[in-house]
């Protein structure tokens, strides 16, 4: 694992210390702070991309340090530590920006994973942000040249329908070009500055392919020690692109299918 910084902030000594040991013998580059003050001291100083912050502090809580956290920084991925975790703390967190939370006390394991998918998360952004740069810079990339009426045809169809929110399906045989279609239609819309994520249905066994683009709860089956976000919230305000639809299960198929039946009646 290549070194990234990370800020522990927690106003308990014995756990400030602990979590700093451990993800310094994993390979972090490892900040701290007894409060929100010198916490925010720091991210004005450093541009640190994740933040491990305790939830109950005195003087500032960690919702309140969420908050001016992503005033200095607001790239920065911020996980938040309790002991006193509710649906209404948890939903107001993330409706601010917060990555995830993770409640005390927690493993070394459950603590590792999370950062593995938080970095993982600011690697996707990255990507993201670094695609938008190359599509401002480079306007025409995504403008067809077309001499084919067939052509002509569907790119007139997609100027019609991708400001939309309609499912569109892309047939056709390898090699044509049904990416390419993709992303024009994404990176053309008024969905340019959102997430552009794509899934090789192919790829991953049905069980795997589920989580993958639905998330998964903690708990909810062996193995899943946190709450992980699916392709599709990934995707939120973006677009999806489902490679290889066809070789997808039946059964999950037809679970896609009320999914986006779901979509279109809320959406």
């Amino acid at each position: 694992m290549a070194s990234i910084e990370i800020l522990i902030v927690d106003d308990d000594a014995l756990v400030l210390e602990s979590v700093k040991l451990l993800l310094k013998k994993s390979g972090y580059r490892v900040y701290s702070a007894a409060n929100g003050r010198e916490a925010l001291n720091i991210l004005q100083k450093r541009q640190i991309p994740i933040m491990l912050t305790d939830l109950k502090m005195p003087k500032m809580t960690g919702i309140e340090l969420l908050r001016k956290a992503k005033e200095v920084n607001p790239d920065i991925c911020i996980i938040m530590m309790t002991a006193y975790a509710t649906v209404e703390t948890a939903v107001e967190a993330m409706k601010l920006g917060a990555y995830d939370y993770i409640t005390k006390p927690f493993s070394s394991d459950e603590l590792k994973l999370l950062l593995k998918r938080a970095r993982e998360a600011l690697t996707l952004r990255k990507e993201n942000q670094a695609l938008k740069q190359e599509v401002s810079s480079q306007e025409d990339s995504f403008r067809f040249v077309a001499n084919h009426p067939a052509i002509k045809r569907i790119v007139e169809l997609l100027d019609r329908v991708k400001d939309s929110n309609a499912t569109i399906l892309l047939s056709g045989e390898t090699g044509t070009g049904k990416e390419v279609i993709a992303r024009y239609a994404h990176y053309t819309s008024n969905r340019r500055n959102s997430p552009f994520i794509t899934v090789n249905c192919a790829a991953l066994p049905a069980n795997l392919l589920e989580s993958e683009l639905f998330g998964h709860e903690k708990g909810s089956f062996t193995g899943a020690v946190q709450r992980r976000l699916g392709k599709f919230e990934l995707a939120n305000n973006g677009t999806l692109l489902l490679d290889e639809i066809s070789e997808m299960d039946i059964g999950l198929q037809a679970k896609l299918l009320r999914h986006c039946r779901k979509a279109s009646l809320t959406g």
